[in-house]
C-alpha cells in the first residue's frame, strides 16, 4: 500500500494576492472623508426651516357680519353669490311670500266686514241713544203735561166740595131746592171721577214711558256690547295684519352692512331655510385685506403672532410675480374640524414685477408657507429619524 506524501504550504502574505495602494488612492481617501467631515459639519450648522403650507383666501380684516334669516321656508329668488359686493340694505334671497300673502288678503276682506258691521252697530247705537233721549223728553213732557191735568181736576174738585158746602148751607135754611143740591152733589162725583181718571192716567202713562226707556236702554246696551266685541276682533285683525306685516318683512334677506360675501348657504331657488339660520356672512367694506389660511392642529403649537410667512397668490402668477411677504396677525383660540384660523397680514396689498401690477382682492386663493420650526439640516434628520424608530 503506497501512502501519499503531503508537503507543508509556506504561509501567504497579503502582499502575494493584492498590490499596495497608490497615492491617488490615499488621495481619494483622504478626501472622502474630509468631504463627509465637511458635509457632517455643514449639516450641523446650515439652517433649515420646517415649513406649513396652508390654503386660504383674501379676506377684509374685522370682524364679520352675519346675516340670519328671522324667517324660514322655501327661497323663491337667490340673488347673490361668494365674493360679491353688496349695499347695506341691498336684497340678498326673498323667501316665498305667497302664503303669508294670501293670509293677508284674508285678513284684509276680514277687516273690511268687521269695519263695516261696526260702523252699522256704531249708527243703531246712536240712533238708539237718541231715542232714548227722546223717549226721556216725551216722559217729562207728558208726565208734566198729566200733572198739569191733575192740578186742574183737583181744583175743579175742590171747587165743587165749596160750592156744594155751601148749597148744603142754603139748602137746610130751606132757601134753594133739593133738587138743586143733588145736582150740585152729582156734579162733585163727576169732579172726584175725573180727577182719579187723571191720576191714573199720569201713572199709566209714565208706567208705559218707562218701559219703552228700559226696552231703549237694554237694546243700547246689547248694541254697545255688541260694538265692543267688534272692535276687539278689529283690534286683534289689526294685530294679525302688523304680524303678518312683520313675517312678511323677514321674508326679504338684507344686507346689514357694506361689504363682501365671504360665505353664503343660499344656494338655489326652493332651498328650505329655518328660522334663525346664518345664511350669509359679509366682510365689512373699507378695511384692510387680511389672508386666512385654515391650518392643521399638530402645525399650530410653535406658531405666533409676528412670525413671517410668504404667500403664492393663485391670481397672480408665482413665475411672474413670486411671493409676497406677509406676518401672522392672530390665531384662532379654537379649533374647527381639527384646524385654526390663521391671519395673515400682507405686506403690501399688490404685487409688482417692473411695470406689471397685481392687486389683490378679496376673495383670491391663496397658499402661505409659515415656518413652524427654525433649525438646521442634522436637526431635521435627527427628527425624522426619531419619527422612524419605534417607541
Amino acid at each position: 500500500m503506497t501512502v501519499p506524501h503531503h508537503h507543508a504550504l509556506p504561509p501567504a502574505t497579503p502582499d502575494e494576492f493584492l498590490p499596495p495602494p497608490g497615492a491617488w488612492a490615499h488621495q481619494l481617501g483622504w478626501r472622502t472623508a474630509a468631504a463627509g467631515v465637511a458635509l457632517l459639519a455643514m449639516a450641523c450648522v446650515w439652517p433649515l426651516d420646517e415649513l406649513a403650507r396652508a390654503s386660504g383666501q383674501v379676506r377684509p380684516q374685522g370682524e364679520n357680519s352675519p346675516v340670519q334669516s328671522l324667517g324660514g321656508g322655501r327661497l323663491s329668488r337667490v340673488l347673490v353669490s361668494p365674493n360679491q359686493k353688496v349695499k347695506a340694505g341691498q336684497l340678498l334671497a326673498e323667501f316665498d311670500r305667497e302664503p303669508l300673502l294670501s293670509q293677508r288678503r284674508q285678513l284684509l276682506r276680514e277687516r273690511t266686514q268687521l269695519q263695516e258691521q261696526l260702523h252699522q252697530a256704531r249708527r243703531q247705537g246712536t240712533d238708539l241713544q237718541a231715542q232714548t233721549q227722546s223717549i226721556a223728553r216725551l216722559i217729562q213732557t207728558q208726565i208734566a203735561s198729566a200733572r198739569g191735568g191733575v192740578a186742574q181736576a183737583l181744583a175743579g174738585s175742590r171747587f165743587q166740595d165749596r160750592e156744594l158746602q155751601r148749597l148744603r148751607s142754603l139748602a137746610a135754611e130751606g132757601a134753594i131746592p133739593q133738587l138743586l143740591l143733588e145736582e150740585k152733589e152729582a156734579g162733585v162725583a163727576v169732579a172726584s171721577s175725573r180727577l182719579e181718571q187723571a191720576r191714573l192716567g199720569v201713572g199709566e202713562q209714565r208706567a208705559r214711558l218707562e218701559a219703552e226707556q228700559a226696552r231703549l236702554r237694554q237694546s243700547l246696551s246689547t248694541a254697545l256690547s255688541s260694538q265692543a266685541e267688534l272692535e276687539r276682533q278689529l283690534a286683534a285683525i289689526e294685530g294679525r295684519l302688523r304680524e303678518n306685516a312683520r313675517a312678511t318683512e323677514q321674508m326679504r334677506l338684507l344686507a346689514p352692512v357694506d361689504g363682501t360675501v365671504v360665505e353664503t348657504k343660499l344656494r338655489y331657488p326652493g332651498q328650505v331655510l329655518q328660522p334663525g339660520d346664518v345664511v350669509a356672512t359679509l366682510a365689512p367694506a373699507s378695511q384692510p385685506l387680511a389672508v386666512r389660511v385654515q391650518l392643521p392642529a399638530r402645525d399650530v403649537a410653535p406658531l405666533r403672532a409676528g412670525q413671517a410667512a410668504a404667500l403664492r397668490v393663485s391670481s397672480c402668477p408665482y413665475t411672474d410675480f413670486g411671493v409676497l411677504d406677509g406676518r401672522i396677525q392672530a390665531i384662532a383660540a379654537d379649533a374647527v374640524d381639527g384646524e385654526y384660523a390663521v391671519t395673515i397680514t400682507p405686506s403690501a396689498d399688490q404685487l409688482r414685477q417692473g411695470q406689471r401690477r397685481c392687486a389683490l382682492r378679496a376673495g383670491m386663493d391663496v397658499d402661505a408657507d409659515l415656518i413652524i420650526r427654525r433649525g438646521t439640516v442634522m436637526g431635521l434628520l435627527l427628527r425624522k429619524l426619531r419619527l422612524l424608530v419605534p417607541t
